[in-house]
């Protein structure tokens, strides 16, 4: 029996694959995951792209979902480096966990996740402090339509978080690859 792929999972294969040629471009690697594939050793470089692709696309639609704690277990399954080393994105991710603990009205919650996780990171950072202050902002308004940072609920925020992820976890592994071809060629 044959199955008809399904064009929701092509479409997201295709956005991803897109965005992903585009920042391994910006990094100065204009070489797209299809290249990587065909050059020396590929097999082994083209079993890795297609083993996480799908990893990072989970990750990537949790974060999109609101789902930031399932979005940050399944970055520490794939490579626990990555937040370890990335104190901004670490930070991006805890702040965008509290916009959505806001988003669903768990303003005690929110308060003590502030406190707890947050307050430390701007003690450290101002720029972290900066945009802690305009997120715990958003509970000072009833009506966040009228609020000036009223943005941060916008899906496009998720979206913003999101991509950066994709970002870093596409970093990890396009340093990964380098590794193995380091080791191929070696």
């Amino acid at each position: 029996m044959e199955t008809k792929p399904d064009p929701d999972i092509d479409d997201d294969f295709s956005e991803l694959y897109k965005e992903d040629a585009a920042l391994l471009h910006a990094r100065g690697k204009p070489s797209t995951h299809r290249q990587k594939a065909t050059a020396g050793g590929g097999s082994r470089i083209r079993d890795i792209d297609l083993a996480t692709i799908t990893e990072r696309m989970a990750v990537k639609k949790a974060v999109q979902c609101g789902n930031v704690e399932d979005a940050i277990d399944k970055m520490n399954d794939l490579n626990p480096e990555i937040l370890d080393t990335n104190p901004q994105l670490c930070f991006h991710l805890q702040q965008q966990r509290l916009i959505e603990l806001i988003r669903n009205g768990k303003v005690e919650e929110a308060l003590e996740f502030a406190q707890e996780e947050l307050a430390p990171r701007g003690e450290e950072n101002q720029s972290f402090l900066e945009e802690l202050e305009r997120t715990v902002a958003l509970l000072a308004f009833e009506d966040v339509s009228n609020c000036p940072v009223g943005e941060l609920l916008d899906i496009s925020q998720r979206l913003k978080t999101a991509s950066e992820v994709n970002a870093a976890i596409l970093t990890s592994q396009s340093h990964e690859i380098d590794a193995a071809d380091f080791e191929l060629q070696g």
